[in-house]
């Protein structure tokens, strides 16, 4: 069977990358991702994010096979089987995906209070 994914987006000129990733052992469905080219406001705090393109395919498969899925079935309410899969699924993230900081400059905050003239 094959589906469409689509990415809706103002400027298709702007797409530098798009992927997709399977991982068969851990999900029937693929991570897709797309890289855009979009203007941002410089940012005065520092932002956190996930690093997919640094993934530990290997060390993932491991973890995931370590991981007792069956015990979804003795649980009894939706609310403890998603709760159930998504402390799984943040716990394989925080082992196999790394979060990267980018750091806010000490400029950016002088240029955003006006006392910037240069």
């Amino acid at each position: 069977m094959s589906t469409t994914h689509l990415f809706f987006v103002n400027n298709s000129l702007k797409i530098s990358l798009y992927d997709q990733i399977s991982v068969p052992c851990f999900s029937k469905h693929d991570l897709i991702y797309l890289t855009y080219d979009f203007d941002l406001l410089e940012e005065e705090e520092d932002t956190s994010y996930r690093d997919f393109g640094n993934l530990n395919y290997e060390h993932l498969v491991g973890m995931v096979y370590q991981v007792n899925w069956d015990e979804i079935f003795t649980l009894l309410t939706v609310d403890q089987q998603t709760a159930f899969m998504t402390d799984n699924i943040l716990r394989l993230y925080d082992a196999t995906v790394p979060i990267r900081i980018k750091r806010a400059s000490a400029m950016v905050q002088f240029k955003n209070q006006g006392a910037y003239r240069g």
